[in-house]
Order: C-alpha cells, then sequence, then structure tokens
C-alpha cells in the first residue's frame, strides 16, 4: 500500500538512489490521493518531512504534496525547500510585500509603519539570531530611557499584524524570525548565491547542467534590489543591498565564466542580459555583454549595447564608461 511504497522509497533516498526513490513517491502519492486515504501518513514518524521535500523538489504530486503539508501542520527540515507552502512568506526583492497562508496582508498605512521597519530590519541582518540592544539602537537611536518601552511594545504590535506569536522569536533577548514558518526571498537568495560561490568559486569548469540550473536559480530570486524603496540613508537596508547586489553580480561573473569557457556565447548573452534587466548600472555586464556580441561577429549588436551603457552612465551616474570598454569600442569601431 502506500505506506509501504514510502518506506521503501525513504530507504532508496538514505542510499542516494533518487531515481528509485523518486519513483516509489509517485506511486505511494498517487496511490493514496486516488483512494482519497491520506491517514497512513500520521504513522511515517521518521523521514516524512524529508519525503514531502523530495517530493516537491523533484515536482512529484506538488499539488497534493502541499495541501498534505498544510493539513497536517508539517514543519520543514530545512529553509532550503523553495516550493514549501509556508505559513508566511515576506518579499523584499524588487518589492516588499508580505503574504499569510496565501493571502496578500494590506498595510495599513503609517499606523503600520514602525513594526513594519522592525521586521525589515530583522530580515535585512540575514539568518542569524539579532540582539534586541541592536535592534533598539538602530531604529530608536534618540530615545534613550523610552527606548525598551518602544521595543516592547512595537514587537507586540507586529505580531498582531502577522497574526502569529511564534514568527518572530525572542529568547534571551535575542530575535529571529522563526526559520520553520517564515520564508524570506533575500535569505533564500543569499543560500543560492552561496551555492554558486561553492561550486564555481575556486573550481575549473563545472557541469553544463550545473552551470544552467546555478543560473536560473539565481535569476529567478533576485527580482530586484533589497528594500528598494527604502532609501540610502537607513543603513541598515542599504547595507543589506549592496552586499546582496555585490554577491549577486559576482554569481553571474562566475556562472558567466563557465558559458564563456565552454563557448556558450549564446547563454552568456542571455545572463548578462537578463542581469542589466534587474541592474542596469553594472558596467562589467554590458562589457561582457559586447564581448558576447563581438565573439558571434554581431558588431551592430554590440555597438548598440555600449551605445545603452555610455547613455545609462551618463544619465544616472554623469559618468562615462571604463577605459576597458572604451578600448573595446574603438576596437569595434575599427573592424
Amino acid at each position: 500500500d502506500a505506506l509501504l511504497l514510502m518506506v521503501d522509497a525513504y530507504s532508496y533516498l538514505l542510499e542516494g538512489k533518487l531515481s528509485e526513490a523518486h519513483h516509489l513517491i509517485g506511486r505511494a502519492l498517487a496511490t493514496s490521493r486516488s483512494a482519497d486515504s491520506d491517514h497512513f501518513f500520521r504513522w511515517m514518524i521518521v523521514g516524512f518531512r524529508r519525503m514531502l521535500a523530495e517530493a516537491l523538489r523533484a515536482a512529484i504530486e506538488p499539488d497534493y504534496v502541499r495541501s498534505l503539508i498544510k493539513k497536517f501542520g508539517v514543519t520543514p527540515e530545512s529553509a532550503d525547500v523553495e516550493d514549501w507552502p509556508w505559513p508566511m512568506k515576506i518579499s523584499t526583492l524588487g518589492r516588499f510585500a508580505i503574504v499569510i497562508d496565501d493571502v496578500p496582508l494590506r498595510s495599513h498605512g503609517k499606523a503600520q509603519r514602525r513594526p513594519l521597519d522592525l521586521l525589515k530590519f530583522l530580515v535585512a541582518m540575514g539568518e542569524r539570531e539579532v540582539a534586541s540592544d541592536s535592534v533598539v539602537g538602530a531604529l530608536w537611536p534618540d530615545l534613550d530611557g523610552d527606548a525598551g518601552h518602544a521595543f516592547e511594545s512595537t514587537l507586540h504590535r507586529l505580531r498582531k499584524l502577522l497574526r502569529c506569536d511564534d514568527a518572530i522569536l525572542h529568547v534571551d533577548g535575542r530575535l529571529t524570525l522563526n526559520p520553520q514558518l517564515v520564508s524570506v526571498d533575500a535569505w533564500a537568495l543569499e543560500r543560492q548565491l552561496g551555492k554558486v560561490e561553492q561550486a564555481f568559486g575556486n573550481t575549473g569548469e563545472a557541469r553544463r547542467s550545473l552551470t544552467d540550473d546555478m543560473a536560473e536559480g539565481v535569476l529567478r530570486l533576485y527580482r530586484g534590489h533589497f528594500l528598494a524603496g527604502e532609501s540610502d540613508d537607513v543603513f541598515w537596508a542599504a547595507a543589506m543591498r549592496d552586499k546582496l547586489r555585490s554577491k549577486f553580480l559576482r554569481a553571474l561573473y562566475l556562472i558567466g565564466d563557465q558559458y564563456e569557457a565552454g563557448g556558450r556565447w549564446e547563454e552568456a548573452a542571455k545572463l548578462y542580459q537578463r542581469g542589466l534587466e534587474l541592474d542596469n548600472l553594472a558596467e562589467e555586464l554590458y562589457r561582457r555583454l559586447i564581448v558576447t556580441y563581438q565573439k558571434r561577429g554581431q558588431l551592430a549588436g554590440a555597438l548598440e549595447v555600449y551605445r545603452r551603457c555610455r547613455q545609462m552612465l551618463s544619465v544616472v551616474l554623469g559618468v562615462q564608461p571604463s577605459a576597458s570598454i572604451e578600448a573595446l569600442h574603438q576596437t569595434l569601431k575599427a573592424r
């Protein structure tokens, strides 16, 4: 029956036999779904969370798996399962948004500004516990004696706004978002960027499929700058924004190096173009994109990229392209 199939699948998974495991997971879930009988899952104590996560990663009966997770209140083993039906999702890249149980949270204007500032600050500090004193120093630097009360009041209001006290853990004077309840896009991006660094940072040529997967993962997650609506004067938001931007660009360069080394100029061009759609002031992306056109003998395309680069840098930053790009431009003109 479904339970025995799932137990056998778990054994294969532990042995690293993914193909066999995925086949049995699919059979087990299909059997349970078609019979409208999911009670057996409550008996599979060991490995239940891991099997559901593996099913989502492999896109096996994803809708049914998500319904089981919600029905049984299953929490994930790790925050790395992107398709997990998190009770709360926080978006900070390109736009700021909160979704609770699949329903977007509507902001109530100025009344919720400070609680949301607290939430944004916790996100900006990354996947770690943050001392209450650090929160107070960042958000209420001038209140002195009243800062502690302001912090406690704001934390209470934030929990009320999120409709879940457990979403924010406050233990021994330290705060963090609950990793079993809350998914944060910026944190998922950092994990993905770390994988790129680990895969390509100190190694030679990587597998073709790995390069493609890494590129898709990074571009899927980076939907814009971190808390783009916050002023650069908000130092903690600006610091995280700069860090993620720098890591994002380095990841694109590492992935691009793999494409270029393999002579995959078309893929490299698509990568750099998508990168520029997200960050149109990244001069190195322009230079690399020009080279991809040059390598493919597309002179007009290369010159058009140069024109876009010069115009964007001039209008936004009031500067000219770097010497390396100008030298590349002269080479193109001489052809």
